[in-house]
C-alpha cells in the first residue's frame, strides 16, 4: 500500500479498530491524473451532490455506493482522480481497490488489513488468507466514526454469474454509516447495487473536447521542440 502519512494503529485482535491518526490516501500503485486530462466539473458536480446530497443522507446506516460507469477508455477513473484532487480534505482517508479482477480485489484488502492493523510479516511467517483479510477490513470499516471513502475501479466482470472471472462485488463493500464508495465499471446494471442515479461517462461536451485537443496539441509541440 502506499501511504502519505503515518499510520498509528493498534491491533489487540483480528478486529481490532483503529486510532484518530489514520489518515491519508492509500492505494496499491502511484495514482496520478494523465498529464492531458481535461476536467469535466460538471460530472465532478454530480458525483459530490449525490454522495453528499439529500438521498445519500437518507441511507440511514447503509453505506451510500455511487456507481460511474461508461465504456473503456471513456475517462471514469480519471473523472474519480480528479474528484479525489477537489474533495480529498472532506475525507480522513482515501482507499482505492483495482477491482478488474478477484485476484486484484484480494490483493489490495491483504494490503489494507495489514496496513490497518500494522501487520508486518516476517521471514516464514504465513500470510492472512484472503477471506480472513476482507471479513476484518469491513468489520474494521463498519465500526468507524470518520468519513472515509473507498473506490473500487474497474469492476466490470460483475453481471454474469456464470462467467468464470465473475466478481460478486457486494460481498467486498462494508456496511458502514460513514463510508461512502465509489464503483467505476463498464456495466450499466452495475447501478442497481446502489440507491443513487449514477453517473455516466459519455462522449465530452465541445468545450471539453476543444480543451483535450488544445492540451494535445501543446504536448506534441513542446516533444518535437526538445527533440530538435
Amino acid at each position: 500500500m502506499l501511504r502519505s502519512d503515518k499510520i498509528a494503529l493498534s491491533l489487540s485482535d483480528s478486529t481490532a479498530s483503529a486510532r484518530a491518526e489514520n489518515v491519508g490516501q492509500f492505494a496499491h500503485t502511484s495514482l496520478q491524473p494523465v498529464k492531458a486530462y481535461v476536467q469535466r466539473p460538471a460530472l465532478c458536480d454530480r458525483i459530490r451532490r449525490q454522495l453528499h446530497g439529500t438521498a445519500s443522507q437518507g441511507e440511514g446506516q447503509y453505506t451510500t455506493i455511487l456507481v460511474i460507469w461508461g465504456l473503456g477508455g471513456a475517462g471514469k477513473t480519471q473523472l474519480v482522480l480528479d474528484y479525489l484532487r477537489r474533495y480529498r480534505n472532506e475525507y480522513k482517508a482515501t482507499f482505492w481497490i483495482q477491482a478488474g479482477s478477484r485476484e486484484s480485489i484480494e490483493r489490495d484488502f491483504i494490503h489494507m488489513y495489514h496496513m490497518l492493523f500494522n501487520i508486518r510479516i516476517s521471514a516464514g511467517q504465513e500470510m492472512v488468507q484472503a477471506d480472513d483479510a476482507v471479513l476484518a477490513v469491513k468489520s474494521w470499516f463498519s465500526r468507524g466514526r470518520d468519513q472515509w471513502l473507498l473506490v473500487v475501479d474497474g469492476a466490470d466482470a460483475i453481471e454474469n454469474e456464470e462467467d468464470g472471472d465473475y466478481i460478486d462485488l457486494q460481498h467486498f463493500i462494508p456496511d458502514s454509516q460513514f463510508l461512502q464508495v465509489i464503483v467505476t465499471t463498464r456495466s450499466r446494471t452495475a447501478k442497481e447495487i446502489s440507491l443513487q442515479e449514477g453517473v455516466e461517462v459519455g462522449g465530452m461536451a465541445d468545450s471539453e473536447a476543444m480543451g483535450l485537443f488544445y492540451k494535445s496539441s501543446s504536448d506534441n509541440t513542446q516533444c518535437s521542440g526538445n527533440g530538435r
